[in-house]
C-alpha cells in the first residue's frame, strides 16, 4: 500500500515557447500608429492601421508580418498565416516570418509543415535562438526527444545564459531516464534564475526518482516560498514526505490542500493513505470515504482493504 503514496509528476515545457516578435523601419504614420496600438493590446485599432498602412505599400512584408500577429492575437489563425505567407512571399529570408507561422500550424496539428517553417528559419540563421527553442519544442511534440535535445544543445552553445533551455533541455533528459544530467541542467538554470519556479519543482522531481527525498523536498519548499498557492506543489512535498516515512509532514500539505479546495478527493485520499501509516484507522477511513464521495474512486480498493473493520463497528455502536 506504501507505494500509493508516491506521487510525483513533471512539470513539462511550462514556458510560452514561442515568440512573435517584429521591428520597423518604415516611416508610415498608419504603421506607426498600429505598432502603439498592438503594444497597448488595441488588436482590432491595430489591425486597421496596418490594413491602411498595407494599401499604402502592399510590397513591405513588415507590415503583412505586423498585421498577421494582430490576427494572431484576435483568433484569426487563417488571416494570420495568410499574412505570415504574404511576407514570406515578399521576403524570402524573413525569419520571423517564418516563426510566427509555425505557429499557427502547431496550432492546426500540421506539426510537419510547422517543422518545414522552422528548418527553414533555421537555413536562413542556424544561430537564431527562437528558431532552435521552438523547433526542439516541436520536436519533443514530435517524439523526437534526442533531436530536441540536440537543439537545446546548440542553443546552449550559442547562449550559455539561457536558463530557460536548460529547463527544457533538463525536462527532457529526466523522461529519458537521465536523471542526474537533469539535475545538472535544472542546477544550472537556477544559477542563472534563481526564482525559477519550474528549475526547482522538475530538479525536486528528479532527485525523488533517484531516492534523494530530503533534496526533492528541500526543492519543492523552495519552489512552495515562490508560488504558495500552487496547490500541486504541496502535493509533490507531501509525496516527498510521505514516502520517506514523514507522514505527519506529508498530512500539514495535504490538509492545507484540503483548505484551500475542500473538494480535492485527491487531497483526501493522499491524507487517508497517511492516516493509514500513523494507525489512526478512524480518521483514515473516515478521509478515504470522502475521496469516493469527490468521485477519487482508488479510494474505494484501500477502503475494501483497510475500513471494513472500522465500518463494522461504527455500524455496532
Amino acid at each position: 500500500m506504501k507505494k500509493d503514496l508516491l506521487f510525483f509528476a513533471r512539470i513539462l515545457f511550462s514556458f510560452t515557447l514561442f515568440y512573435i516578435t517584429g521591428c520597423s523601419d518604415i516611416t508610415s504614420e498608419y504603421f506607426t500608429n498600429g505598432l502603439e496600438q498592438y503594444k497597448k493590446g488595441e488588436y482590432s485599432l491595430a489591425e486597421r492601421s496596418f490594413t491602411l498602412a498595407i494599401k499604402e505599400d502592399s510590397s513591405n512584408a513588415l507590415v503583412f508580418n505586423q498585421r498577421g500577429k494582430v490576427y494572431f492575437k484576435l483568433n484569426r489563425y487563417l488571416k494570420a498565416e495568410r499574412d505570415f505567407t504574404q511576407a514570406i512571399s515578399l521576403n524570402k529570408k524573413f525569419v520571423n516570418a517564418y516563426l510566427n507561422r509555425s505557429k499557427i500550424k502547431i496550432i492546426k496539428n500540421k506539426y510537419d509543415s510547422a517543422l518545414n517553417d522552422l528548418n527553414e528559419a533555421n537555413t536562413i540563421n542556424p544561430k537564431d535562438e527562437e528558431v532552435l527553442f521552438n523547433r526542439a519544442y516541436l520536436k519533443n511534440i514530435m517524439n523526437d526527444q534526442e533531436g530536441a535535445i540536440s537543439d537545446y544543445d546548440k542553443l546552449i552553445i550559442i547562449n550559455s545564459y539561457n536558463a530557460k533551455a536548460y529547463v527544457n533541455r533538463g525536462n527532457l533528459k529526466g523522461s529519458l531516464e537521465d536523471h542526474l544530467g537533469a539535475i545538472t541542467d535544472f542546477t544550472i538554470a537556477l544559477e542563472i534564475d534563481p526564482n525559477n519556479i519550474f528549475a526547482f519543482v522538475n530538479r525536486g522531481t528528479d532527485k525523488a526518482i533517484i531516492g534523494d527525498y530530503d533534496g526533492a523536498i528541500e526543492d519543492f519548499t523552495s519552489a512552495i516560498k515562490l508560488d504558495s498557492t500552487d496547490l500541486e506543489l504541496f502535493f509533490l512535498r507531501g509525496d516527498a514526505f510521505s514516502i520517506s516515512d514523514n507522514f505527519k509532514k506529508a498530512i500539514i500539505d495535504f490538509t492545507k490542500i484540503i483548505d484551500q479546495d475542500s473538494l480535492n478527493g485527491k487531497a483526501f485520499y493522499k491524507r487517508g493513505l497517511n492516516y493509514l501509516q500513523l494507525k489512526k484507522n478512524k480518521t483514515a477511513c473516515s478521509d478515504l470515504k470522502r475521496a469516493g464521495e469527490l468521485g477519487y474512486y482508488p479510494a474505494y480498493e484501500i477502503i475494501n482493504s483497510y475500513c471494513k473493520k472500522v465500518i463494522r463497528k461504527k455500524r455496532k455502536k
